[in-house]
Parts: structure tokens; C-alpha cells; sequence
């Protein structure tokens, strides 16, 4: 888990889910974000969950990762919530001194 002030990322067996924060959210609409209560639960800081980014295989090689936000707090799709969770992705596989594969929206 990266709970770093940029966002929260939380590594899954093939992939990761992204947190936002209430400084760091999908900004097309920020009003909707500013308004939603979001809450530490089990992290060190409010968070509000918007996607998850997993692998896409062919064979044994990773070649795209699909993404999907499901952003419970607001439970409503938003195309800003793709747009900031795929910059969220590319910045992490960055982080990690990886070039980020091709994005694929499901």
C-alpha cells in the first residue's frame, strides 16, 4: 500500500485499486467530491474509492491494463473518474521506473 499524499494505491494479485483523498480527486466536478464525507476507516487519512486497474495477459506477458471505477462514494460512473484514475496508474507504473502499458476502459 502506497498512502503517499498524491493518492492510495492498494496492490491486488493482478492489479490495484486507487483511492483518492480529498486533496487529490477527479477534478471535472469537484463540487460532487467536496461534498462526499470520506472517511480513514482501516488507512492513516480519509480516502474514497474511485477504481481498480488489473492486468490484461496474453500467455505469460502483460500487455494492457484494464481499468474500471466503481466510485462507491458518489455511486455514479463519471468520466472524470477514468480520466483521473488512469493518470493515477501511468503516474504509479512511473514511479516504478515502468513505462505504462495501454489502457484499456471496461
Amino acid at each position: 500500500m502506497d498512502s503517499s499524499s498524491e493518492a492510495l494505491y492498494v496492490a491486488l494479485n493482478a492489479g490495484i485499486n486507487i483511492w483518492c483523498t480529498p486533496e487529490d480527486h477527479p477534478q471535472d466536478h469537484p463540487q460532487d467530491w467536496d461534498g462526499v464525507p470520506l472517511i480513514a476507516g482501516a488507512f492513516t487519512k480519509p480516502f474514497g474509492f474511485v477504481g481498480t486497474a488489473t492486468w490484461m495477459w496474453e500467455n505469460e506477458r502483460i500487455v494492457a491494463v484494464s481499468l474500471d471505477t466503481d466510485a462507491y462514494d458518489l455511486a455514479d460512473y463519471r468520466p472524470e473518474n477514468l480520466e483521473w484514475a488512469e493518470r493515477k496508474a501511468c503516474w504509479l507504473f512511473g514511479q516504478a521506473g515502468v513505462r505504462c502499458l495501454p489502457i484499456v476502459v471496461e
